[in-house]
């Protein structure tokens, strides 16, 4: 009876042993997975912060878009950016992709071998976007922008790395031509106080509008007017710049008949800017002579009837002129 007492308890503790044999070669199986294939299911941050990539928007000097065909080119110039045509770019959507950039989070990678690149769309010779990014100390940063698995998230690769990763990028806000990042504000003029057409102006005084005429007494303008005159001219957007093949039609008149004569805008800081107008069949088209070297730019309709009227349009009538001078 005691040997066999004793031949179980050495069974048992045999078979103990061995139970945890096998969970210290499965535990062992696990870490040398996990080591192994350590891009497919852990992530170590690509920097201390856990951001893909460690900068600030004022780190970045120029931008290069690319999808492999074409290519835009947005440089930074002062506290502005300009394309490639070197007008102003649009300053909303050059700070929405900086943003997106300097918030990537670096995500648990999805994708680590090279023959998963060409289906996310990251490899080296074929992606929907590679952001090349000019930094002020003299380095670089490439990003691969690949398809989208999802509501707002793309695939990305750092050029040199081996992890796919997801992040959120807009994708639309990546365009190759320069009008993708036409700054549509840049014929506006802030805070108008005169505005010059032939021999009239019209000038802010206090917080009334006159019209001046050289030898005649100022009349009073219809304020309602002369407020929508000025911020017509402070909210003046464009669609397009125009090429000069494309506005070689003579100039036309204004809609009362009279010459469409230029206008001379003066703002509160002292700054003279000199509108042209011309209408060519259904283009509307003004430009600023200190801005793209006198090009063209397309108006709307809307925006066109409230620039294109002349400024004896705005004489108040007897009630409006006592509204005027209050």
């Amino acid at each position: 009876m005691t040997t066999m007492t004793n031949y179980s308890a050495s069974a048992g503790g045999l078979m103990q042993k061995a139970v945890w044999g096998l969970l210290a070669l499965l535990v062992l199986q696990l870490i040398g997975s996990f080591v192994a294939g350590r891009g497919d299911g852990a992530y170590a941050p690509a920097t201390a912060s856990g951001k893909l990539i460690e900068l600030t928007a004022g780190d970045v000097s120029k931008i290069t878009i690319s999808d492999g065909n074409s290519s835009e080119v947005l440089t930074k110039s002062g506290d502005h950016w300009q394309s490639d045509n070197g007008l102003p770019a649009n300053p909303s959507m050059v700070k929405s992709l900086l943003d997106d950039l300097v918030a990537l989070q670096a995500s648990a990678p999805v994708a680590t071998n090279e023959s998963s690149y060409q289906r996310l769309k990251v490899a080296d010779d074929d992606y929907y976007r590679k952001l090349t990014l000019a930094l002020s100390n003299g380095k670089q940063i490439e990003l691969l922008v690949g398809n989208s698995p999802g509501f707002k998230q793309s695939y990305l690769r750092l050029t040199g790395a081996t992890e796919v990763v997801t992040g959120k990028v807009n994708r639309f806000g990546m365009g190759l031509k320069a009008s993708d990042w036409l700054d549509h504000a840049l014929l506006s003029v802030k805070q108008p106080v005169s505005i010059q057409q032939g021999d009239l102006t019209l000038v802010k005084r206090e917080d009334s509008w006159y019209l001046q005429q050289s030898g005649q007494t100022d009349v009073a303008a219809d304020k309602g007017k002369a407020l929508a005159l000025v911020t017509a001219f402070e909210n003046l957007d464009v669609e397009q710049q125009l090429d000069a093949a494309k506005t070689s039609a003579p100039a036309t008149k204004s809609p009362d008949n009279g010459p469409l004569t230029d206008l001379r805008v003066t703002a509160a800081n002292g700054e003279q800017v000199v509108f042209n107008r011309r209408r060519a069949g259904d283009q509307f088209l003004l430009r600023r002579q200190d801005v793209a070297n006198g090009g063209w730019f397309q108006v709307s309709r809307q925006v066109w009837d409230k620039l294109s009227g002349s400024l004896s349009q705005l004489v108040a009538t007897s009630g409006a002129a006592d509204t005027a001078a209050e």
